[in-house]
């Protein structure tokens, strides 16, 4: 992913940060999803996952 994103032109360190953070949220994202707890779409948790990094990251 951090390949992409240099070729996209992101440079590091925010190429490295972003994509960390990324497979972070799927994984979250997908643990829970599939733990059979949470009857929403997987993208919908997805969203969840990521509102959540932006709460503790300071981004809103």
């Amino acid at each position: 992913m951090a390949k992409a994103l240099h070729q996209r032109g992101v440079g590091e360190p925010q190429a490295s940060l972003a994509a960390e953070a990324g497979m972070t949220v799927l994984r979250v994202a997908i643990e829970r999803w599939s733990s059979g707890g949470d009857d929403r779409d997987l993208a919908d948790v997805m969203r969840d996952s990521m509102a959540g990094l932006r709460a503790v990251a300071g981004g809103g």
